[in-house]
């Protein structure tokens, strides 16, 4: 596995950890569930440095 692949690995996980986050979250209040809000928080904050992440290795890929 060379670094584009990992690049690849890391540019989508944001992706998809936004729209489990998404997900997540709207049933976490309808289900008035403290824990799972915050468990869509954590998807969104690990999302959002993944982001990161990828943005700042993708040039070398």
């Amino acid at each position: 596995m060379d670094q584009t692949h990992i690049q690849l690995l890391i540019a989508h996980f944001p992706i998809f950890g936004s729209i489990l986050g998404g997900l997540v979250l709207p049933f976490g209040i309808w289900t008035k569930s403290n824990q799972t809000k915050i468990a869509a928080y954590n998807l969104f904050i690990i999302s959002s440095i993944g982001a990161g992440i990828a943005y700042f290795t993708g040039e070398g890929a």
